[in-house]
């Protein structure tokens, strides 16, 4: 079963949801945290994409505009204000596409994605309303 899916138009994978059809998030798994955006930046965001396991979204690298080692406040900013979570449609956020993919070619971080209890995590807090 599909933790989530999109439209499968190349638009919709490339930049997320956007005005596709989003199917309702499979939240009945297992985080490997409390579901809440401390602890995913904490243990997720800032050590898989910022400093620690990747520098992509580092204040060096800063791939794509998102800068998420720059604290707690700033990611939530980045990924909120950025259009990467979408607080009226969660099922439509961008930062699902990118760490839940339809297509796993297209998952972040490049290379291995992160694990089923990661991405629960991060399923579990956008579905939740994304609360800071």
């Amino acid at each position: 079963m599909s933790v989530r899916a999109c439209s499968t138009g190349v638009l919709a994978i490339l930049v997320g949801c956007g005005s596709a059809t989003c199917e309702p998030l499979d939240t009945d798994c297992a985080p490997l945290y409390a579901a809440t955006f401390d602890e995913v930046h904490e243990n997720t965001l800032q050590t898989s994409c910022g400093l620690g396991g990747g520098t992509c979204h580092s204040s060096e690298g800063g791939a794509a505009g998102l800068v998420l080692d720059g604290g707690p406040d700033a990611a939530y900013g980045a990924l909120v204000d950025g259009g990467l979570v979408d607080l009226e449609a969660p099922e439509c956020s961008s930062i699902l596409d990118r760490v839940d993919p339809v297509n796993p070619g297209n998952s972040m971080p490049p290379g291995d994605m992160l694990s089923e209890t990661e991405r629960c995590a991060i399923r579990q807090w956008v579905s939740a309303g994304a609360l800071r």
